[in-house]
């Protein structure tokens, strides 16, 4: 029995050390995560979701390298990568409501996404581009619990 307390001592010792190592990582990436990034403007986008009052965003999770987010009428989530420079998203998946007339902004949006390679980050703001042209860019709102 005191091996078996030892032993778990030592597995939760290990799993916090894992787990301030991980936060560190997230903090050195606080540009980016931790975010909730808002639409600002995109071209062929952003006067069709001014004109219906979509506030279209997305948040990256560092822990499970994914992003999720509001896409007009869904929620969506995907797998995402980003380092330094680059980032990708991979299939969208989403809430099925349909809302009338957001629809095909709402696709999209999920084109511009899938669309990206790259992304810059200037103060408050992230641009994500693809073949190094800007197609969105996004504000940024610090996440609160809600």
């Amino acid at each position: 029995m005191a091996k078996l307390k030892t032993l778990l001592a030592l597995f939760v010792g290990m799993t916090s050390l894992l787990g301030c190592k991980s936060g560190q990582k997230a903090e050195g990436n606080s540009a980016l995560v931790n975010v909730q990034w808002h639409l600002e403007s995109a071209k062929d986008l952003e006067d069709k979701a001014l004109e219906l009052g979509i506030h279209m965003t997305f948040f990256l999770n560092q822990g499970e390298k994914s992003v999720s987010g509001f896409s007009g009428c869904n929620r969506f989530m995907s797998g995402a990568t980003w380092d330094k420079k680059k980032m990708t998203f991979g299939l969208m998946t989403s809430t099925e409501m349909y809302c009338d007339g957001r629809m095909e902004t709402e696709k999209s949006f999920f084109n511009l996404l899938k669309g990206v390679d790259s992304y810059l980050v200037i103060g408050e703001k992230i641009l994500l581009l693809k073949n190094n042209t800007t197609v969105a860019t996004f504000s940024k709102k610090t996440k609160t619990t809600e």
